[in-house]
């Protein structure tokens, strides 16, 4: 019987806070049912039977991990909103004969319910949304849709399992404030105010040079390498900048607006700074939060964004041609004619064994290898634990001539010179550390030197006359690598065709089974070949669609958890914001306030801070472009415009969403603080 009393009256308790209890239980439910279906995505046999290798199921499982997390930080923080309202109704039961057992007993039955409800609605709407999301993300990676409805069990358990291991923690949290509060504590605890803080010059001052030493590292930043090392220390200082500085700032802001007599003693006005200047450390750091989850949102979405509309662009980048051949000698005395035409010639026949046709042949001889650097020395070796390594890159001036359409011709001993995120500014460069090193004069490249659009360091190109690159490379690298010179001089045949994909891959496996694993192989036994490798767009392109269609896919799933998260706060803030409000409207209309005064104060409130964290987080954006520029890098992208577009767009996207929340939360908290003015006409 006790058992069923306190049940009830943790139903009517719900009930009767339904306006806190609904969104709490709709975002509970709602984090559930996403955290299910990326668990589900990351599972999802469809997925993986046709990605076999591919990133999408990697980033996905990721993906659930960050849900977690955020889900635990965000239900606590939810509940302690709701808490600090119920305190007063706990105290109140207390003070009226309901010992602590009994609160404890009304309290477990209120956290039964609201777990119950929200993981059963949870992996309800996810097992039903599931096969949903399953054919965006198949439609997003290019892959066959499969209409079989499954329901992954492990991914069912465990989500269920986690949330409730989250809510159990809550009640413990819950347990733990009534035990160790005294009645007349709980019953007050919501008209608890803050002291009236004072604006903190000096913490405003740090938060100011913490978000401009970010902005600066955000701006200098030129390897794309160091960009994703720095990175996140660059968003420590990003968070922990705004939060001081909406913390202190926002008390300042309002201590301004106080002393500003023309605007403080206005109807609009009083009341809404004269309540704000009393929460502000609360409210600072709540805006503070919103405006970390917006820009987590505009980030992710504005950088995926960007990866997946231009998966081509990126595949072209990294394969110009449809077909690449990479082939390494055993030593560079094979790269000679006769050996070099034999083995175009066993390359042809194999791909026009399956019918197809070589188009828009080149070939050329390249060096290419990570170097360390001292001044205008290349020294061919690298030391990854200091900074000066680069990408060199020395082609022949017959394959630069080739692929830019110039005529240029060089003098013995001469270089053209190319770079990318790297500053050179030499006019000689030393090829080699010992006493044979050769030293070329460097001329600007007339046109741009080929070369990859992405490096783990800068890359310096040279051009030099064909006969020279042999002996260069003999005289130069050699008394360093050794016998690893080879791994590093490669003969590259590139073709493009018009054949189909199937024709495609076949080409490509004919390719690959020239070099086979056998000790002897065939190009080992005709033409010393030490190592091939056959790059081809096609068959790279499903691992490219699948990596930055995963990276948009979990973007806006991520989003959407943020961006609800974001309401969320805004909601519960203006929730308990209008119940602490609600009398002083009720005074201020005591002593002749009008509806329609009421009305401008609350958009004089709302306006005075709401949009602050949006105009923040579109000025974090801003200063976040350059460094996610440099990381593009590392994708093979390397045009700013496309990257402002999709930062753009979602900015604009997500500030229209923004107003949307803005509306729904203010009509909540006006029909809070004028209750009671209807209640007296």
């Amino acid at each position: 019987m006790k058992g069923a009393f306190f049940a009830r009256m943790a139903g009517q308790g719900i009930v009767k806070n339904k306006r806190l209890y609904l969104p709490y239980l709709a975002t509970s439910a709602g984090l559930v049912m996403m955290d299910y279906i990326v668990a589900f995505l990351a599972q999802s046999r469809v997925i993986r039977q046709n990605l076999s290798a591919g990133a999408a199921p990697d980033i996905l499982n990721i993906g659930t991990a960050v849900i977690a997390f955020f889900s635990l930080l965000f239900l606590f923080y939810s509940n302690s909103l709701i808490m600090r309202r119920r305190k007063r109704e706990f105290g109140l039961y207390n003070i009226l004969g309901l010992d602590k057992w009994g609160l404890t007993r009304m309290a477990l039955w209120e956290s039964l319910l609201v777990a119950g409800l929200s993981i059963l609605i949870g992996l309800g709407l996810g097992v039903l949304l599931s096969k949903l999301a399953e054919l965006g993300l198949c439609h997003l990676l290019h892959i066959p849709v499969s209409f079989d409805f499954t329901v992954e069990r492990p991914a069912l358990l465990g989500t269920g399992t986690y949330f409730a291991v989250i809510f159990a923690l809550i009640l413990a949290n819950d347990i733990r404030q009534v035990w160790f509060s005294r009645p007349i504590d709980l019953l007050h605890s919501e008209s608890a105010g803050e002291k009236p803080p004072k604006g903190n010059w000096f913490i405003g001052l740090l938060g100011l040079a913490l978000l401009g030493a970010a902005y600066a590292i955000a701006a200098a930043i030129q390897n794309p390498v160091e960009a994703l090392g720095i990175f996140f220390v660059a968003v420590a200082m990003v968070i922990a900048g705004t939060y001081l500085i909406f913390i202190a700032g926002s008390v300042s802001l309002c201590r301004f607006l106080q002393k500003r007599k023309g605007y403080y003693y206005r109807p609009a006005h009083f009341v809404s700074v004269s309540s704000m200047v009393y929460r502000m450390k609360r409210n600072g750091a709540g805006l503070a939060s919103i405006c970390i989850l917006l820009t987590m949102v505009l980030v992710m979405i504005g950088s995926s964004l960007r990866l997946y509309v231009g998966v081509e662009e990126g595949l072209h980048n990294r394969y110009p041609t449809d077909f690449s051949v990479e082939v390494a000698f055993e030593s560079l005395d094979d790269l000679n004619e006769e050996n070099l035409s034999g083995l175009r010639a066993d390359i042809e026949a194999a791909v026009a064994e399956v019918g197809v046709s070589i188009q828009n042949p080149r070939v050329h001889v390249e060096y290419s290898g990570m170097d360390y650097f001292q001044g205008n020395q290349i020294l061919f070796r690298a030391q990854y634990d200091q900074p000066n390594y680069l990408d060199l890159d020395i082609l022949p001036l017959s394959y630069y001539n080739d692929v830019t359409g110039e005529s240029a011709v060089l003098a013995p001993g001469e270089a053209f010179y190319g770079t990318s995120m790297l500053a050179w500014e030499d006019e000689e460069i030393v090829l080699g550390d010992t006493e044979s090193a050769v030293t070329l004069r460097l001329r600007p490249a007339p046109t741009p030197i080929p070369m990859s659009d992405v490096s783990m360091a800068g890359i310096l190109a040279l051009v030099v006359p064909d006969d020279e690159l042999v002996p260069l490379l003999q005289t130069a690298a050699a008394p360093t690598l050794g016998g690893n010179l080879w791994s590093r001089v490669r003969w590259i045949f590139s073709f493009d065709t018009d054949a189909s994909v199937a024709s495609q891959r076949m080409a490509y496996d004919n390719i690959k089974n020239l070099k086979s694993n056998a000790p002897r192989d065939f190009l080992t036994e005709r033409h010393h070949v030490q190592n091939l490798s056959c790059y081809n767009r096609e068959m790279n392109r499903s691992d490219h669609v699948s990596m930055y269609g995963g990276f948009l896919y979990l973007g806006i799933l991520l989003s959407l958890v943020f961006l609800f998260a974001a309401v969320m706060i805004i909601y519960y803030k203006q929730i308990s914001e209008g119940y602490e409000d609600q009398p002083r409207f009720a005074i201020m209309r005591k002593v002749g306030m009008t509806r329609r005064d009421i009305r401008k104060s609350i958009n004089s409130q709302m306006l005075t801070v709401f949009f602050l964290p949006l105009l923040f987080a579109g000025l974090h954006l801003l200063f976040a472009i350059p460094i996610l520029s440099r990381m593009m890098y590392l994708f093979y992208f390397n045009r700013l415009a496309p990257l402002l577009l999709s930062c753009g767009v979602s900015f604009l996207f997500f500030g229209i969403l923004y107003a949307f929340a803005y509306r729904w939360t203010s009509n909540a908290y006006y029909q809070i603080v004028s209750g009671s003015i209807r209640e007296r006409g």
